[in-house]
């Protein structure tokens, strides 16, 4: 189905702490199409960092991952990347 910007939802937001992100889809893309190069088209124009943690529901198998964002666009593009947690140090 692919990226809808309406559905990455900023959870809370610190003075001093990262930003925690909550992206709810109803697609069933495949785990490897969320940390996807640009995926999150609009990340930076929504305020996301590098290293806020986000959290990915896919409703329609019932699973969710959590990672960060380990790239946000800054040249003339606004989108984001993320990386799952692995559980690996």
């Amino acid at each position: 189905m692919g990226y809808d910007p309406g559905r990455l939802s900023l959870n809370s937001q610190g003075l001093v702490s990262a930003r925690e992100w909550t992206y709810v889809d109803t697609g069933g893309e495949a785990v490897g199409a969320y940390q996807a190069v640009g995926y999150f088209t609009n990340a930076k124009d929504v305020g996301a960092k590098v290293g806020d943690p986000i959290r990915v529901v896919d409703q329609t198998n019932a699973v969710g991952w959590d990672g960060s964002f380990i790239t946000i666009q800054d040249t003339g593009d606004t989108q984001g990347t993320v990386r799952f947690d692995t559980g690996q140090p």
